[in-house]
């Protein structure tokens, strides 16, 4: 038995004339929501008959028929003025749970007096779904709800909902209520970037900064002795190291983006501190968040986990228009716009446009331009370098502008990042690019502009495909590809076009789809599911033999080209090899789903095998499994050598301060590329100690940046733009200082210092210093290192470092400095001063500097 309503509503969708009004109201919704074409009248009759049809749907058990119900509701509230109307559709919403929508549209869209006894329902239902929150009573939908409810009795749970859905809200706010009532916790939040660890880190740092005795980071390092509390905010390889240095047993464990599980290498990374978590204590309370996918079972019983339960909703509380933009043959100055659904496309109108739109390659841009005057659109682009194109066209197309809060944005990048950098310019007009590989600080502060509205347009890469949350009224996409024209997952696209509208920001987004029916492929026509695999278990099955062949010792080189395969097959080998040295690689190949039990049996005989050739200890293999630990054996050869030739004490990594720094560490990275990476390139250590060292001292930006440019335009005129060489900087920085040279010198350190014991010359260890993770962080200083660990970005910690005598802060120390300084009496920007507050990191003189106000050194 389905129920009387759910069986009203399916005769209800029987009927043809029930779509041809909903197809009706539904495109006229659509036309009312660009709001620069002007509003879009409907007949009231047909509105109430619909409202009727969506007070039904809103009763069934049929997560399509909500849907409906919602859409209807919001249409109609879009497309007509009349309170009896909006008080009809405001009820629909209250039965569905959609109470932030509720609120947005009384407050921005219609604020009209209800009925008293319309009123008083919608109040008792939004009693029903209203909780208690350490910040305030908050309304919840009703998948909110039902997930706040089984938060508590979860131990291992996914969580999957589209990417407007709340559902990260709900998790931290559990995670905050958790930490309120606790007398002892510790807790891990994965974020899978570290531009979503930022925002994560901010929210939960402004969320329980009341809490005492509790200890939040974002650094893997070992909380203060006697610390009850404590809450790790970490990237993966961040918690592989925080694993690695100490014997936390985390009671809480949340990983963001958890379909990232399959991500490469770096989800085979996910995966091992699933296991080493879980190895350390079974019943640790895991909650997995993903944007929509199925496969969350088979994925993690490759990491062995069994019984998970699951909590999903394909419903997104906000109506999301899929609009497609069609140039009209013969008419350069017009526009169709048809409305994508499942059923198909449906002609909204033709629109006139004061730029020419005959340019295909420009199309894009000025499709944008005319469409997406009204509230913040993001503009898709495949890669960084069209980002930074598609920007430029866009300031063409407009005025620059008067405004403070653009001149302070302006003003920090010519400061902190260079003073020729393009992207200042370009801010003026109210138009920016955005993308993974730009220091956080830039990221975050034009998000921020961005969504206070100053920013009018934000060009962006695959980079917002993952989490951060920047909603927008308007998404432009001209393609379904990325970098060299990869096509991108159809669900990856899915998650980016949530970002049109978000729950209480608003209750319309508008996706516009530019040249839809000439791409190759539409993924957009239907939803499409994420389909999550583990990648140890993709890699492993679908190169059985390969895999073999690198447990033996032909590693396949790294990044060759026409090679896809090639890194996943290194990071699935050692992976193994990590199993094998602790006896537990048969054990691990019986997880993965797809292999025949002679597969099994050879990969365990040939990692067996490996672990045997390479000689190296188990822990040395475990920690380190991501570089090539047939590498690692030859590189504790080569140190072997020099120690018995006495010549070691040039090998030991020093202070990035001392003297001898750039010969130490020339010689370090040319033995990690010469042992493990079989890179015969002589001048490749100097070449990046050149650049390590200062990024390790903490050396701002524009200096660096000068440094790279100077090198790179002896090949260019030194008057040509910078740009290009700023955005290659940036990607050296992130991809190979802070990524590639980090997971080496983490292994360098553990095999000199397995050479040093062997030899019994144990006490020599004492003074290697850390260097990897001071490439991760870029700081070298105790006091530089704590100002992190409290959550500012390196710019920040870089520049306030300067203002303090100090150098041996601890964070007690560092947060009583900064809570005491004046930042008012001081050159410093205000994009800074921003972050401090954002953090509940200054006094109440950093806050009365006025906003807007920039000083230069």
């Amino acid at each position: 038995m389905t129920g009387f309503a759910t069986d009203l509503a399916a005769s209800i969708r029987s009927h043809d004339n029930f779509w041809t009004d909903y197809n009706n109201v539904r495109s006229s919704g659509v036309v009312a929501s660009l709001r620069a074409n002007g509003a879009c009248q409907q007949n009231e009759a047909i509105l109430r008959r619909l409202l009727y049809s969506a007070s039904v749907f809103s009763q069934s058990k049929f997560e399509k028929d909500i849907f409906l119900a919602q859409s209807i509701a919001l249409s109609a509230m879009l497309v007509s003025k009349d309170g009896a109307i909006f008080e009809t559709a405001v009820s629909v919403l209250a039965q569905v749970g959609n109470f932030p929508s509720i609120e947005y549209v009384r407050h921005n869209v219609n604020s009209a007096d209800f009925t008293l006894a319309a009123d008083l329902r919608v109040h008792l239902l939004r009693e029903l779904n209203t909780i208690d929150l350490h910040s305030g009573a908050a309304a919840l939908t009703d998948f909110q709800l039902d997930v706040w409810k089984a938060l508590p009795e979860i131990r291992v749970g996914s969580i999957s909902a589209p990417t407007s859905a709340g559902k990260s809200f709900v998790v931290i706010e559990y995670l905050c209520k958790r930490y309120i009532g606790a007398a002892r916790l510790s807790g891990v939040y994965l974020a899978p970037t570290r531009a979503l660890l930022g925002e994560v880190y901010g929210k939960l740092a402004a969320k329980l900064s009341d809490i005492p005795g509790l200890h939040i980071s974002t650094v893997p390092a070992v909380a203060p002795a006697g610390t009850e509390k404590v809450l790790y905010v970490l990237t993966q390889e961040r918690l592989s190291v925080l694993l690695s240095v100490s014997n936390i047993s985390p009671n809480l464990l949340v990983i963001d983006e958890a379909q990232n599980i399959g991500d490469g290498a770096r989800g085979m990374i996910l995966q091992d501190c699933l296991e080493r978590i879980l190895d350390r204590d079974k019943n640790v309370q895991v909650v997995l968040l993903s944007p929509g996918g199925t496969g969350f079972p088979s994925a993690l019983r490759s990491a062995g986990v069994e019984n998970v339960s699951l909590n999903e909703t394909k419903l997104s509380p906000v109506l999301q228009n899929r609009i497609v933009v069609q140039a009209v043959e013969g008419e350069p100055h017009a526009l169709d716009l048809f409305l994508l659904s499942e059923g198909g496309q449906t002609h909204l109108q033709r629109v006139n446009t004061k730029l020419g739109m005959g340019a295909a390659a420009t199309r894009l841009t000025s499709v944008a331009l005319e469409l997406g005057a009204e509230g913040g659109s993001l503009v898709y682009a495949s890669g960084p370098v069209e980002a930074d194109k598609a920007a430029s066209r866009l300031v063409i197309g407009l005025e620059e502008q008067n405004n403070p809060h653009l001149k302070k944005l302006s003003d920090f990048i010519r400061e902190h990042i260079h003073d020729r950098y393009g992207l200042a310019r370009k801010v003026m007009y109210g138009v920016a690019f955005h993308y993974g590989k730009m220091p956080a600080l830039l990221r975050e502060a034009i998000e921020k502009c961005f969504q206070d509205g100053h920013l009018k347009f934000l060009v962006c890469t695959t980079t917002l495909f993952q989490g951060v949350n920047l909603p927008a009224r308007n998404i432009f996409i001209d393609t379904p590809t990325r970098g060299q024209g990869t096509k991108l997952d159809p669900a990856m696209l899915w998650n980016f076009i949530g970002r049109a509208g978000r729950l209480s920001k608003d209750v319309v987004g508008n996706v516009f789809l530019i040249d839809y029916n000439a791409w190759d492929e539409r993924p957009l026509d239907q939803p499409s599911d994420l389909k999550v695999v583990s990648a140890l278990a993709k890699a492993v099955t679908a190169n059985t033999s390969r895999v073999i062949d690198a447990l033996n010792g032909a590693m396949p080189k790294e990044k060759k080209r026409g090679d896809d395969a090639a890194s996943d097959i290194r990071a699935a080998a050692g992976y193994l090899l990590a199993r094998a040295a602790k006896g537990t690689a048969k054990t691990a190949l019986t997880r993965i789903d797809g292999l025949s039990g002679d597969e099994i049996g050879a990969l365990a005989v040939a990692a067996t095998n490996g672990v045997g050739i390479i000689k190296l200890p188990a822990v040395v293999i475990e920690e380190n499994w991501t570089v090539d630990p047939f590498g690692m054996a030859r590189l504790r050869d080569h140190l072997e050598l020099l120690f018995l030739s006495g010549d070691i004490a040039e090998y030991i990594p020093c202070e990035p301060t001392a003297p001898r720094a750039f010969s130490v560490y020339s010689r370090v990275f040319n033995s990690l590329a010469r042992e493990v990476l079989l890179q015969n390139a002589v001048k490749l250590g100097g070449f990046v100690s050149n650049y390590a060292l200062p990024w390790m001292r903490g050396t701002k930006y524009p200096v660096i940046l000068s440094k790279w440019i100077k090198s790179k335009q002896k090949k260019s005129r030194a008057s040509d733009s910078v740009d290009p060489h700023i955005r290659t900087g940036f990607e050296f920085i992130e991809d190979e200082l802070r990524f590639k040279w980090v997971q080496l010198g983490r292994a360098y350190i553990d095999v000199i210092g397995e050479v040093l014991e062997r030899n019994d010359a144990a006490d020599k260890k004492k003074s290697i210093f850390d260097f990897s993770l001071a490439l991760e962080l870029g700081v070298a200083t105790k006091t530089a290192r704590s100002m992190i660990e409290l959550g500012l970005s390196r710019i920040s910690a870089a520049a306030i470092a300067d203002l303090a005598n100090d150098s041996e802060m601890t964070v007690d120390d560092v947060a009583a400095f900064l809570r005491r300084f004046d930042f008012s009496a001081v050159s410093i920007s205000s994009v800074i001063v921003d972050e401090l507050v954002g953090l509940n990191l200054v006094g109440n003189k950093a806050k009365e500097v006025p906003d807007g106000k920039e000083n230069s050194d």
